[in-house]
């Protein structure tokens, strides 16, 4: 969403599986493409990014 001052991001980000299957997936390409899209969007406004990231994998 975007709003006068800020972006809001708020995504489900896939997890990499119960055996880690598809972790290369989302560091090689998932990841990058959105934390593309958010730097982007950040350089326009602040950005802020919330959700379910599904960030850690150990």
């Amino acid at each position: 969403m975007e709003f006068e001052k800020f972006y809001l991001v708020t995504a489900y980000i896939p997890n990499s599986g119960q055996k880690l299957d598809r972790l290369d997936y989302r560091i090689k390409n998932y990841d990058k493409c959105f934390q593309a899209h958010c730097e982007d969007l950040r350089k326009k406004k602040n950005t802020i990014i919330c959700g379910d990231l599904n960030v850690c994998h150990k």
